[in-house]
């Protein structure tokens, strides 16, 4: 068997450490990266079923495509991003849609709108930290910690 010193052991401990954060911040990225496709997917897949039934207004019940939508302003891309008002923008022209007040190029052209805003969102890594640990301000805390730290060495 081959004898390890104190330092080459030592060495060695670094290095898996170092392999080990860095496989946890890919694993963290992919989860974020997954996490705001899936939620993508969701929105995109409510508005064109809501569009669709509209523009062909087949199987119409419009309280229940309101409501959908309403529901997609508590996922975590669309809160981040603020893309609320874009939602309820949305609403308001296809409750316009419904009493005729606006055309198909209008009510097509809020769609547009609203789905591009939804293809840029994207979830930063502080707020997806903050959401999925359940930690309150957690920005604040690290700020905080850093701050700490920074006092203990300059005082000194």
């Amino acid at each position: 068997m081959l004898k390890m010193s104190n330092g080459s052991s030592f060495i060695l401990s670094v290095i898996a450490i170092f392999f080990t954060s860095i496989n946890f911040l890919y694993l963290l990225s992919k989860d974020r990266l997954l996490k705001a496709e899936n939620e993508r997917k969701e929105c995109l897949s409510v508005l064109k079923e809501c569009f669709s039934k509209a523009i062909n207004r087949v199987n119409i019940n419009y309280t229940e495509l309101n409501s959908n939508v309403e529901n997609l302003c508590y996922l975590s891309i669309i809160r981040i991003n603020n893309i609320e008002n874009e939602l309820k923008k949305f609403i308001l022209s296809l409750n316009d849609f419904k009493y005729e007040i606006i055309g198909e190029e209008a009510f097509a052209s809020d769609y547009k709108i609203l789905i591009e805003k939804i293809y840029d969102a994207e979830i930063p890594f502080m707020e997806y930290a903050e959401g999925h640990w359940g930690f309150l301000n957690f920005k604040n805390k690290i700020k905080g910690c850093f701050e700490k730290i920074k006092k203990k060495i300059f005082n000194k």
